[in-house]
């Protein structure tokens, strides 16, 4: 729908890139009750009921309830199924709504994440339906739609920045412990609360405590966002770097049996490590947009850490091969210069470029030279192109 309300407008008055530069992921934003701003969306989602949803094509929905043991339990069912549980006063939960992707994919170009780490989902509560105090490790904006429900938050101190969702009926898992080494909360304060009202508007950044209950039968719609977490990026990119180097990827069963070889090879590793690490800039992690300019026979470049160009097939009989070139992202490697077809004394000098170490300096004579069939106003060109695949960048300074 050409007029839907954007993203961006349901933090109004609050400007969007305040509230993604300072709030979003750090700290609760409310918004009172906007009764407009609820028509518009249910209009614009056309959400009005569970039964909207249920109706969508093949919706994931799972039941909501409590578990003997006192924690949440989910089961996924059939939309008629789930509708008979509805009616049994059990709350409803949809994920993974085929129709509500092009709007992820508007959200996930507005934070400047990939479009998958965005999901749209609902909530459909009975009245009196409670969610446990919890935290979760993703950041989540929710605007009332239908009915109340009232929002107790809290800060976390026990486990700051969480990589996985817990409650404290749940054991602590070991994959915690790094960053949550204390005995775990027996009473979790969450004394900040909020009713939510239609047309309301409630952050919780990933990792605070937060519990629910609705005071009436309510639906609430979701934008649940997986944080971009430097842990996540930099061991990313780690992995796309230091697999170019074989010693890396070589097997060692001395590694669990204390042989004194493997932790020679160990020490020999990590000083690669440092050696390669200490080349990295800034640029390398948060890659910034390309601005087309000339390339002259003296412009300085360096070559980049991650990115790596690929030969896909050759073409010998008239010398061309299809090339692409990929930049090792989380969660995925992204391609960065779509395949093409590619002469083969270019696909030499790109080659040489890409088998240099990472913050290797050279310009466009040292390219000549390594690859004579190429011409001096090619290997321009050449490294031009490699610049805009995030190869290569400008050296800064002389």
């Amino acid at each position: 729908m050409d007029d839907r309300l954007s993203f961006s407008s349901w933090f109004e008055p609050l400007d969007f890139h305040e509230f993604r530069k300072r709030i979003m992921g750090e700290s609760p934003l409310f918004v009172p009750p906007r009764a407009a701003l609820a028509e518009r969306l249910k209009r614009d989602l056309d959400v009005h009921s569970a039964d909207d949803l249920l109706k969508l094509r093949d919706p994931m929905v799972k039941v909501w309830f409590h578990q003997l043991d006192g924690l949440h339990g989910a089961v996924q069912q059939k939309p008629a199924d789930a509708r008979r549980f509805y009616d049994a006063g059990m709350a409803l939960y949809f994920q993974e709504l085929a129709e509500f992707r092009e709007f992820e994919a508007e959200v996930a170009a507005a934070l400047g994440v990939p479009a998958p780490f965005v999901k749209c989902q609902f909530f459909c509560n009975r009245a009196h339906a409670r969610t446990l105090v919890h935290f979760d490790s993703m950041d989540n904006v929710i605007v009332q739609l239908t009915g109340s429900k009232t929002w107790r938050l809290g800060p976390n101190t026990f486990a700051p920045a969480p990589l996985r969702n817990w409650t404290p009926l749940d054991p602590v898992a070991p994959e915690m412990r790094p960053y949550a080494p204390g005995a775990p909360p027996k009473d979790v304060d969450t004394t900040v609360s909020y009713t939510m009202e239609p047309g309301a508007l409630l952050h919780v950044p990933r990792g605070y405590w937060h519990e629910t209950v609705s005071e009436e039968e309510s639906v609430s719609v979701h934008v649940v966002v997986t944080p971009p977490i430097w842990l996540d990026v930099v061991v990313r990119a780690l992995i796309g770097e230091l697999a170019r180097d074989e010693r890396w990827r070589r097997s060692d069963y001395g590694i669990g049996l204390d042989d004194p070889s493997s932790r020679e090879r160990a020490g020999e590793l990590l000083a690669s490590l440092r050696e390669k690490v200490a080349q990295w800039v800034p640029e390398d992690i948060v890659v910034p947009r390309v601005q087309p300019s000339a390339v002259h026979e003296n412009t300085r470049f360096v070559r980049c850490a991650r990115v790596t160009f690929a030969t896909e097939s050759v073409d010998p009989e008239n010398a061309m091969a299809r090339v692409t070139v990929l930049s090792h992202e989380y969660p995925m490697a992204t391609t960065t210069m779509a395949p093409r077809d590619m002469r083969l004394p270019w696909v030499d000098a790109c080659r040489w470029v890409n088998e240099r170490a990472t913050g290797t300096s050279f310009d466009a004579s040292d390219l000549r030279r390594a690859v004579p069939a190429i011409t001096l106003a090619e290997a321009q060109e050449v490294l031009g192109v490699l610049e805009g695949a995030r190869l290569v960048r400008r050296r800064k300074g002389p």
